[in-house]
């Protein structure tokens, strides 16, 4: 798990969130449950197209546009990550070792 700030020295925040990129068979399913159980209605799901492999500023539009959130879980969020004016954005993302990935899908 790691987890970054898009936020520079010296900038005022006023919101603080969760970002969750939910990669399929690593454990999102599990932390999408943790969100929803410990922030009920804040928690919010969503998918987005591609765009050519960024579409961080959907992402971006999709937390200014719901301004009561603080968890955010997506299937297709890619990266870069977004920055969105007055909010910390904390990035959530397991990866799974890839051969215990690739079992586990193929038992699934």
């Amino acid at each position: 798990m790691a987890a970054f700030s898009n936020q520079g020295v010296g900038e005022v925040v006023q919101r603080t969130v969760i970002l969750h990129y939910h990669l399929l068979k690593n454990a999102g399913t599990s932390v999408d449950r943790l969100l929803k159980d410990n922030f009920a209605d804040r928690w919010v799901t969503g998918e987005f197209p591609a765009n050519g492999g960024n579409n961080s500023g959907l992402v971006a539009d999709w937390i200014r546009s719901t301004p009561d959130s603080v968890a955010f879980s997506s299937h297709t969020s890619l990266g870069p990550l977004p920055v969105v004016d007055d909010v910390q954005i904390i990035s959530l993302i397991f990866l799974r070792d890839p051969i215990a990935r690739i079992i586990f899908a193929y038992t699934f």
